[in-house]
């Protein structure tokens, strides 16, 4: 149970910080038939968007704002507004494709995502994570719904997992984006390891061709039953009192 719960952890963070964006962004898209807009109000440049939905998912009392000069260059440029008591709340801005539809941009979201809305995004029979995802000045672009850049901070608060009926509390998790400029390699760092119960610490990186690799540590003194089933992903020895973890994976 306990290597569960950590195997759990890993694939949600990295269904959080890779796959949400992307999700996210392509159900949004205007050209996209599942989505369903009512309750326009206010002037084709700014007004408010009583209804957005898509699938079973609804947001309400968005507000919008639209570029004029982004129509000129034959794009959609948009600043958008969540209400802050929804399952997604904050601000961002957003660059929808071309008729190509090759490429999005989301750039300064400053975003909370509530766990409920991560789930429905991205399904996980038989576990139930709770917290809420904080986006700071996330940089993200996508293309062919896939992430190929990130820069900015991500935040899992409140963290926890719940299997057969029992919550495992996790702490918070503190993620730094970074994309490499020469290979595109997106780069994600958990920081701060001591706010996590997992005393997790290390970078993530996803190579353009969707290989994931993690190498990290954790430290000795976190409970005995979690020590040893992260112990098989052991990098070596454990070194000032942290053990080393390596873990790689195609993710698409």
């Amino acid at each position: 149970m306990k290597k569960k719960i950590f195997i759990l952890t890993i694939i949600f963070l990295f269904a959080v910080i890779y796959l949400t964006p992307a999700k996210l962004v392509e159900n949004l898209m205007p050209a996209n038939p599942k989505v369903q807009v009512s309750g326009l109000s206010g002037s084709i440049w700014s007004g408010n968007i009583a209804n957005i939905s898509w699938n079973q998912l609804t947001l309400s009392d968005v507000e919008f704002a639209l570029s004029p000069v982004s129509l000129l260059m034959a794009k959609i440029s948009l600043a958008l507004n969540f209400p802050a008591n929804g399952d997604l709340a904050g601000q961002v801005e957003a660059n929808l494709p071309d008729t190509s539809g090759k490429s999005i941009t989301i750039s300064n979201a400053n975003l909370t995502i509530d766990s409920a809305l991560i789930q429905q995004l991205i399904p996980m029979p038989g576990v139930l994570v709770n917290g809420k995802v904080q986006t700071k000045n996330l940089d993200l672009e996508t293309a062919n719904n896939k992430l190929v850049s990130a820069q900015g901070d991500i935040i899992w608060r409140n963290a926890s997992v719940a299997i057969s009926g029992q919550d495992w509390q996790l702490g918070e998790f503190v993620v730094k984006a970074e994309t490499r400029d020469k290979t595109n390699i997106i780069v994600f760092e958990i920081v701060d390891a001591k706010k996590n119960k997992l005393d997790l610490l290390g970078k993530a990186t996803i190579s353009p061709d969707g290989m994931m690799e993690f190498v990290g540590s954790v430290g000795i003194n976190i409970d005995q039953n979690i020590y040893n089933a992260i112990s098989m992903f052991s990098n070596g020895k454990p070194i000032d009192g942290r053990l080393p973890i390596k873990y790689r994976q195609k993710i698409n």
